[in-house]
């Protein structure tokens, strides 16, 4: 969906405002799996910090540039961008062998981000 309204922005009068509501839902999403990391262990950056960060990782746009424009497969696309974000977080978390659940457009299965607690 978001590649799709990615591509009509320039010709669509109000291009801005619907890529605002086609991404507030899931960028709500992110800023309440940012909340989520920050629950589970203290950060040393602020809580919408990481939600910029979740969405620089699992946004539309790193999705598009590894999988449209460079043509990696979904699930090394995901792999990468998964192990990344928790490397580069510095997390006390995994990354799931195989994270369940059915996969969302444009995000990691189960919500663009799966967090699992470290020996869990």
């Amino acid at each position: 969906m978001h590649e799709a309204i990615h591509k009509a922005l320039p010709s669509h009068e109000d291009g801005e405002a619907l890529w605002e509501r086609a991404t507030a839902d899931y960028r709500a999403a992110l800023r309440t799996a940012a909340h989520h990391l920050h629950a589970l262990a203290p950060a040393d950056r602020p809580e919408e910090e990481t939600a910029d960060l979740l969405w620089f990782w699992f946004g539309p746009g790193g999705w598009r540039t590894l999988v449209v424009e460079n043509g990696w497969p979904w699930d090394r696309a995901e792999s990468f961008l998964l192990h990344t974000a928790l490397a580069t977080l510095g997390t006390p978390w995994r990354a799931p062998e195989t994270a369940p659940g059915p996969r969302h457009a444009g995000g990691i299965r189960s919500l663009s981000l799966t967090v699992y607690e470290s020996g869990g």
